[in-house]
């Protein structure tokens, strides 16, 4: 895939980029070709020369120097000068940009072994998600939005903890309550809207990291980024038709499900799973079937969950649910009143391979996001469902009979 790169000059990075790159501008520095560091000195002393004509030619002298200038411009950023940070600043703008496109090319034409050191955020990308051409397209995307905030996962853990709140919080303020505005100095080179699927890939990667600390709120507002953003219409794109494939946008996804497991985004967790059939949904449903006294709703989501992402593995966690006469809702229309109970063997019968509607479901309907119907799985009178429950008992005993019968010939 190729990513087109804006022309030298037209875009720029923000304050908050100059500063979250300085760390890799001294680990790069050593590499440099040596400069007269008395020219740099003079150069941006010249920055605030009361002449207009002598501050241009030392901005150009110094983005002429380009890389050699860096350690002394990134000092420059504390002048007590304001006229010398202002112009220091914009002059490292420009050398970083320069510096990250030419990175990322380097990176799509030669692969990243050729990029020294990694793109921000790379190795742990990589790691985590995947290196194949698909992952390092995506990657692209992600760095070009937001190279700041995956250098943050370079630093230590506090760090990046408070780079994805602040930056969450920055896409969520403009995308959410102001839809349509750009949060000035948002991205990185290139240009980059706040409805961008490269910067909340980015804000998923850093989610991923385990040492990463992502609050409730964060999450909260990163989830709704990813729908507000159209990423979520990502996980339906596949190749093949196959709409299990894995990507690296169900792959991170699948790490921000996970993560959000124990908190009160779980709910949604499940329904975002069931909907794209991410696998990881089972990590919340399982934590609520868990629960001592889960919300008889939610329970019902989450034994919906497991049938429909889940294997005859699973059976054993609904099995205590089969006694439950608690009902999943009080409404009762025409006698019809789903239990715990039911929804428990609808669920149970469908992991064994079975169809519900044999066993005496004759309300239950399909659905395509989440296998049934919520609602439709119970009977119009306690005959019919301690009939439903007979015969399924009757084919459980019926099979192990068999399979002993297999057995012991």
């Amino acid at each position: 895939m190729a990513h087109d790169l804006p022309r030298s000059g037209a875009p720029h990075l923000s304050p908050l980029t100059v500063v979250g790159f300085a760390s890799l501008l001294l680990l790069n520095a050593g590499s440099l070709i040596a400069a007269d560091t008395e020219m740099i000195a003079r150069a941006i002393d010249d920055l605030s020369h009361h002449s207009f004509s002598v501050r241009t030619r030392a901005e150009q002298q110094l983005l002429q120097i380009g890389g050699p200038a860096e350690t002394a411009l990134i000092d420059a950023l504390s002048n007590s000068d304001p006229e010398t940070r202002r112009s220091a600043r914009h002059i490292l703008q420009h050398i970083l940009t320069e510096r990250l496109y030419h990175q990322i090319r380097q990176f799509s034409k030669a692969g990243p072994e050729a990029v020294s050191p990694p793109l921000p955020g790379w190795s742990f990308y990589s790691e985590h998600v995947g290196d194949d051409t698909e992952s390092q397209d995506s990657f692209v995307d992600a760095v070009l939005a937001e190279p700041v905030l995956l250098e943050s996962l370079s630093q230590d853990a506090s760090y990046s903890s408070q780079a994805l709140r602040s930056r969450t919080q920055t896409l969520y303020d403009k995308l959410i309550r102001n839809p349509g505005r750009n949060p000035s100095g948002s991205s990185g080179p290139g240009t980059s809207s706040v409805t961008s699927v490269g910067s909340v890939m980015a804000l998923l990667i850093v989610a991923a990291n385990h040492t990463t600390d992502l609050d409730e709120q964060t999450a909260q507002k990163l989830f709704q980024l990813m729908n507000y953003s159209g990423l979520t219409q990502n996980l339906m794109e596949t190749v093949d038709g196959d709409s299990n494939r894995s990507t690296p946008h169900r792959r991170l996804v699948g790490h921000f499900v996970r993560r959000s497991a124990g908190t009160s985004l779980a709910y949604q967790m499940l329904w975002l799973s069931m909907q794209y059939n991410l696998t990881e949904g089972l990590v919340p449903a399982e934590m609520i079937v868990r629960e001592k006294n889960p919300q008889p709703y939610v329970l019902q989501n989450a034994m919906l969950a497991i049938a429909k992402l889940g294997d005859q593995e699973h059976i054993s966690m609904l099995v205590p649910y089969l006694s439950n006469e608690q009902p999943v809702n009080n409404r009762r229309g025409n006698g019809f009143q789903p239990l715990i109970r039911d929804v428990a063997l609808a669920t149970t019968i469908h992991l064994h391979g079975q169809n519900p509607k044999d066993f005496g479901f004759t309300h239950i309907r399909p659905n395509k996001q989440t296998l049934f119907q919520a609602g439709s799985m119970g009977f119009i009178s306690p005959k019919q469902r301690e009939a439903a429950f007979t015969r399924w008992n009757t084919w459980k005993a019926t099979r192990s009979l068999g399979g002993e019968a297999a057995d012991s010939q």
